[in-house]
Parts: structure tokens; C-alpha cells; sequence
């Protein structure tokens, strides 16, 4: 059996296990900055996972929106996993060559879509290659399936939700690292300003992982967000540059057993590009 009960993270042995499975679809959602210059299709085209697809995280972003990456219609999300060859009942994997940067974005895509049983390979690629389990250049291309999209409202938040949320008990959680998030170094993209959404804590989604990029334990991930005065208990919201690793905080808090939470997708980008709004350092 591929899944238990509230398990989200898969190893590389049990995942080789399951080679077998025919109901099994594995994903690459390798995504990288444009800073690192690095190709993510063309990576996957020279070694992946034996008969891994590979998902561009553009192809599921809201292309009529100026911010990075927001979330897509359901119609688009619809088309394009159909197109991967992947249904409702498939029993699906995703990873991506960082170890964990981008597959949580995807991971949580599916979520806001209806599908929660997606499973992380915990480690990604590194993991998997660190193993020495088997790699190939051979593209995997399956015929259209039909995948139907039931939206999650709940679990995205957007620019008014979060102005709501600094007036009230809700909290907001930042995946930046610690300098981004106090405004000690500068942001990657071009007319952000530094600093932070007032009332926000940060927690840097690295230190959730090990050093060979698997999440930390349950405990000690519980831990890190009780230390930095996070109520696992209560609403939060993540939040990060553009919505991509505040899906790693949404993951782990999810882990951990967190029932209310949500993501803001615009993050950064939306708010510290707006005029006239509070933003804080330190």
C-alpha cells in the first residue's frame, strides 16, 4: 500500500517499490530561479525517475497575472494534468532536483484543487541519487486522461485576507530566509522592497529539512514552530517571495497534524509592491 492515513512523505525505497504499480504517476516539478540559470525540462531530459512526467510549474500559473506563478483557473489546472495523462484515482508522487523547493508548490496545487492524497518524495532527486537507485533519459508520454478540479477556497488567501489578518489573531508565517525577512539584504526581484508583513514570524523553510534535504521529524519540526511562538492550533497563513516555499511551511504544518491553515499566493511579491502599505524590518 502506497499511503497510510495523514502520511504525505514517501522514501526513495518504498517509492522503487512501487515501480510496479500501474495506478502510480510520478512528477518532476523541478523549478528554479532565473538567478541559478539552470533548465529544469532540459535537466529532466538528461536523467529523472524512471517514468516520471515532468510538470512545468508555469504551465499551472496564471499566465494573465503580472505576479510570479499565482494559482491557475480550475480549467487550466484540468488541462494540463489531463494532458500528463493523470485521473482522479491515480495514486501520485512529486519531487523535484533540489530536494525540496518547488514539489510542495505542486503538492499543494493539487490540494487547492481537490486532491489530497499526493504524496512528496521526502529528499527529491538528491535523495534519490545519493541512494544510487536507477535514473533515465527515456520520456515517458501517456494518452489524455480526464481530471476534475474541486476548489479548496479555504486553504488560499489573498491580498485583503491578509490585510484582515494583521488586525486579528490570525497568524502569518514567513518562509524567507532571516535577512530577506528583516530587510538586511536585498530581493531578487526587481522593485520589491525589503522587509516584512507586519505581525509576521519568520521561519526559514530550510531549517525544516536535513542536510540531505528530508523534512526533520515531527517532533522536531513541532518544535521549531513552537519556538518561534507559532499556536499550531490556531488559523495561519504562509507566505514567502512569490508562494512557492510558503508551500513548504503549509506541507509541514499539515505534517505535523495543523488543521487551519491557508497560503497566501501573492506573498512578497503582491505585498511589498504595493504603495502605501505598512512594512516593517527586523
Amino acid at each position: 500500500m502506497l499511503q497510510k492515513k495523514n502520511e504525505f512523505l514517501i522514501s526513495c525505497e518504498a517509492l522503487e517499490s512501487e515501480f510496479g504499480n500501474l495506478n502510480l504517476r510520478i512528477i518532476d516539478c523541478s523549478w528554479h530561479l532565473s538567478s541559478e540559470d539552470r533548465n529544469p525540462r532540459v535537466e529532466y531530459e538528461s536523467e529523472h525517475i524512471p517514468n516520471s512526467l515532468f510538470l512545468d510549474l508555469q504551465s499551472v500559473s496564471d499566465q494573465t497575472n503580472q505576479l510570479p506563478h499565482m494559482a491557475p483557473s480550475a480549467e487550466q489546472f484540468s488541462k494540463e494534468i489531463s494532458c500528463l495523462g493523470i485521473r482522479n484515482d491515480n495514486k501520485i508522487v512529486v519531487y523535484d532536483s533540489q530536494g525540496m523547493f518547488s514539489a510542495a508548490r505542486i503538492w499543494w496545487l493539487f490540494r487547492l484543487f481537490g486532491k489530497d492524497d499526493v504524496m512528496i518524495l521526502n529528499g527529491g532527486l538528491p535523495k534519490w541519487k545519493a541512494l544510487r537507485k536507477p535514473l533515465t533519459e527515456e520520456k515517458i508520454v501517456r494518452a489524455d486522461e480526464v481530471f476534475f478540479t474541486h476548489y479548496q477556497e479555504n486553504i488560499i488567501s489573498n491580498f485583503d485576507d491578509v490585510k484582515t489578518a494583521i488586525k486579528s489573531s490570525t497568524q502569518i508565517i514567513d518562509a524567507r530566509s532571516s535577512e530577506r525577512f528583516m530587510g538586511l539584504s536585498p530581493e531578487p526581484r526587481r522593485g520589491l522592497k525589503a522587509g516584512n508583513i507586519p505581525s509576521s514570524k519568520n521561519i526559514f523553510y530550510g531549517d525544516l529539512l536535513n542536510g540531505d534535504k528530508t523534512f526533520k521529524g515531527k517532533a522536531e519540526i513541532r518544535r521549531i514552530f513552537e519556538t518561534a511562538g507559532v499556536d499550531v492550533n490556531k488559523l495561519i497563513i504562509t507566505s514567502c517571495g512569490s508562494g512557492v516555499t510558503a508551500a513548504i511551511l503549509f506541507f509541514a504544518l499539515e505534517y505535523i497534524g495543523a488543521k487551519k491553515l491557508s497560503l497566501y499566493d501573492g506573498s512578497w511579491c503582491e505585498w511589498g509592491s504595493a504603495l502605501n502599505l505598512e512594512k516593517t524590518k527586523g
